[in-house]
């Protein structure tokens, strides 16, 4: 499985191209706006995240705690999961 994106995580706020709130329901699930759902499995997924280090990384994602401050702090990437 080749990932379709490659993701740093950060605990740095303010180094991050995407702040990501995790869901739990597929159904909530968009992609481009900063809230993403975890699946078991690959054909139902819209695209496949590997997580890297930072100098590999095409992206730099922040996770929060609520689905309002989920979103793109750095608009200029937001093509990459279009």
């Amino acid at each position: 499985m080749k990932p379709n994106i490659l993701v740093y995580v950060t605990d740095a706020p303010y180094e991050a191209d995407l702040w990501v709130y995790e869901t739990s329901y597929y159904s909530a699930k968009g992609t481009n706006c900063g809230l993403w759902c975890f699946i078991d499995t690959e054909t139902d997924a819209d695209f496949k995240v590997g997580f890297v280090s930072k100098s590999m990384a095409q992206i730099t994602i922040y996770y929060v705690y609520s689905r309002a401050e989920a979103g793109w702090k750095k608009d200029e990437k937001r093509s990459l999961l279009d």
